[in-house]
């Protein structure tokens, strides 16, 4: 995977974590703030691009991929973004569920 083709992905899920993507088949990299179909266990999930990787701690091999980007643009603004970022840290919430 080259540069930068990992992305991690905010999941409505109760893990206070974001999860690692693939994304070296889709055509464009998603920006940080778009929405993302990604497959999640045996379903598919709307998530929120929150940043990209050049590794992961996890194999290649082991890394499921982007299905979908749905956005061009953020749909967030860079200062929600970032607000969102820190209430999450600051209250020990899910960044997916305060996404």
């Amino acid at each position: 995977v080259s540069v930068n083709k990992i992305v991690q992905v905010a999941l409505p899920v109760r893990l206070r974590r974001l999860f690692d993507y693939r994304a070296e088949d889709i055509e464009r990299l998603p920006a940080d703030g778009a929405r993302v179909l990604v497959p999640l266990q045996r379903r598919k999930v709307v998530g929120i691009v929150c940043g990209r990787r050049e590794s992961s701690p996890l194999p290649l091999a082991k890394l499921r991929r982007v299905i979908r980007v749905l956005d061009d643009a953020p749909l967030l603004p860079k200062e929600l973004f970032r607000l969102l970022n820190w209430a999450a840290r600051y209250y020990h919430h899910p960044i997916g569920d305060v996404m």
